[in-house]
């Protein structure tokens, strides 16, 4: 039997319509199965891994642009550790430090393009032409003298030049190679290799040569018959003449800068506090170089009649200084604006940051001509 037109008509619409609700329930269902998939996988792809065994993933955080961030408020101290500080500070002193040097007999100093300037040279008033001994120094990095001879320099390349004495065979440094620090005693000059090892050539006396078993320095000094290197853990080696224990230096810690001297030798501590060894030394310590603080650089002279002197840069610029001050050499009070400092026999001599120089002491000798000098340091 046959339907009826319309009922054929009204049987075939219920078919498509059910057949597009289901079409549609179904790409409903597949829509959101795709969409959480794709979730998860960006959420995976935005974590990172854990260091853990075993794997896993942390919660992932989003970029600081991304999050508030609260404010601390404006009187809020920003915390300064002093200690390092004074080391970062120390050592961008120390590395004026050799611009600068004084003998018995003049000042030299290194210019900014690696040249230098002296004064005028005198012994026992007779006139030198010292800006001869000095034609051929180029690329100088740093410069040093010793209590009366020689004056060196260490070029940039390594290598090592000397003046007067120093081009003596005895005293020859020219095959000195691989070198980043010098330092110069009287008749004798040492130097620290980029290894941390140290050589040396001339005056021998009192073993103030004997350094070829040193290792791990970083620093040395020479005095007038004595020689002190700083070791990378803060610990100082000394060598040489010790009638006033100016080498009794072995229970020093925490040392970041050492300068010898005639009779003594001085150490500064990470905290800017001075050790002394030597003819300054009291068993409490000294009662005026005891009680210095904020040192950032230090440098001890010989002086007359082995009694020398002791100069220090405080961090704010200004210099202390004691000692024998027989030529007023001690007399730095109203100094300020130091960068650098060089303690000579009876003469200080101190850079400031705009190149220029000062000098108290004995100037006469043709020693006074550094007022001139505009161009001296890095």
């Amino acid at each position: 039997m046959k339907l009826p037109d319309k009922s054929k008509k009204r049987t075939t619409i219920l078919m498509v319509m059910l057949a597009v609700v289901l079409t549609t329930a179904v790409a409903v269902i597949c829509y959101n199965l795709w969409s959480n998939n794709e979730e998860e996988d960006t959420l995976l792809s935005e974590q990172q891994p854990m260091d853990e065994p075993g794997g896993g993933y942390e919660t992932y955080v989003p970029p600081l642009d991304d999050i508030a961030v609260t404010e601390p408020p404006d009187d809020t101290p920003i915390i300064i550790c002093e200690i390092e500080l004074a080391e970062r500070l120390a050592h961008i002193s120390l590395d004026l430090q050799s611009t600068i040097t004084a003998s018995r007999y003049q000042v030299i100093a290194r210019r900014k393009d690696g040249t230098v300037a002296s004064t005028e040279f005198k012994i026992e008033e007779e006139d030198l032409d010292s800006s001869r001994a000095f034609m051929t120094w180029h690329d100088i990095v740093a410069i040093t003298s010793g209590g009366e001879f020689p004056d060196v320099g260490l070029r940039a390349d390594g290598t090592v030049v000397a003046s007067l004495y120093g081009i003596q065979e005895d005293y020859d440094v020219s095959i000195w190679y691989d070198i980043i620090a010098i330092a110069a005693g009287s008749g004798f000059t040492i130097g620290l290799k980029a290894n941390g090892t140290v050589v040396a050539k001339g005056y021998n006396t009192f073993g103030q040569c004997d350094v070829e078993e040193w290792h791990d320095i970083i620093a040395i000094s020479a005095g007038t018959w004595h020689s002190v290197g700083l070791r990378t853990d803060g610990t100082v080696i000394a060598t040489g003449y010790n009638e006033h224990g100016q080498c009794d230096v072995e229970a020093w810690e925490d040392i970041i800068a050492v300068t010898a001297g005639g009779e003594h030798t001085i150490g500064l501590r990470r905290d800017g506090t001075v050790m002394i060894a030597g003819h300054f030394y009291r068993e409490d310590g000294h009662p005026i170089i005891s009680t210095w603080r904020d040192i950032i650089a230090i440098s001890a002279a010989e002086g007359i009649d082995h009694v020398g002197h002791v100069v220090a840069l405080q961090r704010d610029g200004t210099v202390v200084a004691f000692g024998n001050n027989k030529y007023g050499q001690c007399d730095v009070d109203d100094w300020y604006d130091i960068v650098a400092i060089a303690a000579g026999e009876d003469i200080t001599v101190g850079l400031r940051s705009d190149g220029t120089v000062v000098v108290v002491g004995v100037v006469s000798s043709g020693r006074s001509g550094v007022d001139e000098w505009t161009d001296i340091g890095r």
